[in-house]
C-alpha cells in the first residue's frame, strides 16, 4: 500500500512538468481535435499521471488502496505549494509588499504576550472613548 502512496505522490509532484509536453504533443498530433483551456490541461495530466502510478504500482505488485493512491496524489500535487507556505506564509500568497528573500537580518525586540495584550486593551480603550465623545451620536446611545 506504501508504494501506491509514493507512486502517488510523485505522480502528483511531476503533474505540472508534465503538462507542458503533454499539450505540445496534443498540439503537434492534432489527432483528437482537442482545444483545452489550461485548467483542463492541468486536470488531464493529474488523471494520466495517477493512471500511470496505478500501473506502476501493478507492476510492482504491490496492494493498492485508493486513499492513500487519491492522498499521495494531492500532497504530491499541491507540494510545491505547501513547501513555500511553510517557508514563507506572506510570500506564498503572493504579496507585493513581501520582500523576504529567506535571510533574517535583525529579529527585533522581543515581546511577552502581555506585552500584546497591553497594546491591544490600550487600543481597545482608545477606540471606546472615541465612540463615546463622538458628538454625532444621538442622546440615548450616549447616555448607555
Amino acid at each position: 500500500m506504501i508504494a501506491s502512496f509514493v507512486f502517488s505522490l510523485l505522480a502528483g509532484f511531476l503533474t505540472l512538468h508534465v503538462q507542458g509536453p503533454l499539450a505540445a504533443w496534443l498540439e503537434k498530433t492534432d489527432l483528437f481535435d482537442l482545444r483545452l483551456d489550461a485548467m483542463e490541461l492541468r486536470i488531464l495530466s493529474f488523471g494520466l499521471m495517477l493512471l500511470l502510478a496505478a500501473i506502476a504500482t501493478a507492476l510492482v505488485g504491490a496492494d493498492s488502496s485508493a486513499y492513500l493512491a487519491v492522498s499521495g496524489g494531492l500532497l504530491g500535487y499541491f507540494a510545491g505549494d505547501l513547501y513555500a507556505y511553510m517557508r514563507d506564509p506572506d510570500g506564498a500568497q503572493g504579496e507585493e509588499t513581501d520582500d523576504w528573500d529567506g535571510d533574517v537580518v535583525e529579529t527585533g525586540p522581543r515581546r511577552r504576550l502581555a506585552d500584546h495584550l497591553e497594546a491591544e486593551n490600550e487600543e481597545t480603550l482608545r477606540a471606546v472613548q472615541a465612540a463615546i465623545q463622538d458628538e454625532t451620536r444621538p442622546e440615548e446611545e450616549k447616555d448607555r
